[in-house]
């Protein structure tokens, strides 16, 4: 697959008809029984069909890779930018025993650099743009959709008060749990710079109760008493030492009762999900583990997570996401219990 992509020859085959395989050699540039090779070995995984001997056409998949070029940079991604920090995995764990930084990993020792792999990333502008046609393809196919999240969670039962989206980007679940639920007001924080987007574009019937706040959230939290502190898709991106202090950094600011909600892809129980539902679920928890030593998490983990940021954050349960891996995991500010 690496070759597919490499080479572009899903754009050498025509969408109609076939090719031979010397054209299509002569195409990418390449050698002739190689490209043979490679592409009978694609077509093992319907990727390519060969219509009559010596001949390749297009199979639905490899059509795909053609017409969705998302589809295509996520391809790219995956295997030429992700695909050589897995490959150093063990020197990595060797080099770094039980490390939790981000900067000691897979990617590093591929990419021979001190850099964090988004750092390091962005300075290749063709790199970052495919990396970015990859999550906009993620997104795209993603179930886990805002739906899922403004129904998996009682939003509602905040009424007037205030939710904090740490880490949350153009604010779209923000915005779009505000437009279901009439109820709270929704103050979105990120780094300086990030959340502009959503910012510009925000609906004017929510510019009441959607506002944008630049904030690091390893410093402590300035929003004071708000209801909810609500963190997607933010501690799969940290190992455990850092996912306890942003949880540390909120602990001046808790109201008692205040409520902090983790919403991320969830490891099932044995048995939870059919075993290629898993496969997928360990396959991104080994991603994480080569690109910043993070990691997925049971449900489990993240109340381990709450006791060793500070036993006053109180586990309450772990709400389900109808068709996704997601839950939204929540913990109680109770400081009346100490």
């Amino acid at each position: 697959m690496q070759a597919v992509y490499h080479f572009r020859i899903p754009h050498a085959v025509p969408l109609d008809g076939d090719i031979s395989f010397k054209d299509l050699a002569d195409k990418c540039g390449v050698d002739g029984q190689q490209m043979a090779r490679l592409i009978r070995h694609a077509m093992t995984f319907h990727v390519f069909h060969e219509p009559r001997p010596g001949y390749v056409a297009h199979t639905a998949d490899s059509r795909l890779l053609v017409e969705d070029s998302t589809l295509y940079d996520l391809t790219g991604t995956l295997l030429e930018d992700l695909r050589p920090a897995s490959l150093k995995v063990t020197d990595a764990m060797e080099k770094w025993p039980s490390s939790q930084e981000a900067n000691q990993t897979g990617w590093q020792l591929a990419y021979d650099t001190n850099e964090e792999m988004y750092n390091h990333l962005a300075k290749d502008p063709e790199r970052l743009r495919r990396f970015g046609q990859h999550l906009v393809h993620i997104a795209r196919q993603d179930p886990r959709t805002v739906d899922q999240v403004a129904s998996a969670y009682p939003w509602s039962d905040v009424q007037s008060g205030t939710v904090v989206d740490l880490g949350g980007g153009n604010g779209q679940y923000s915005i779009g749990i505000a437009q279901r639920h009439h109820s709270p007001s929704f103050i979105v924080q990120d780094k300086s710079g990030v959340s502009e987007t959503g910012q510009s574009s925000l609906p004017i019937e929510l510019k009441e109760r959607v506002s944008f706040m630049a904030h690091d959230m390893f410093d402590v939290q300035p929003i004071k008493d708000a209801d909810i502190y609500f963190l997607r898709h933010v501690f799969h991106n940290w190992s455990d030492k850092y996912c306890v202090q942003i949880l540390r950094a909120l602990v001046p600011s808790l109201k008692p009762g205040a409520r902090v909600l983790i919403c991320d892809l969830v490891i099932p129980e044995k048995g939870e999900v059919p075993m290629v539902t898993e496969k997928e679920v360990r396959r991104i928890d080994l991603m994480m583990m080569s690109l910043f030593n993070a990691r997925e998490r049971s449900v489990p983990d993240v109340k381990s997570l709450f006791e060793q940021a500070d036993k006053r954050l109180k586990f309450n349960k772990a709400y389900d996401q109808a068709g996704a891996l997601d839950k939204i995991v929540e913990a109680v500010w109770t400081p009346g219990d100490f």
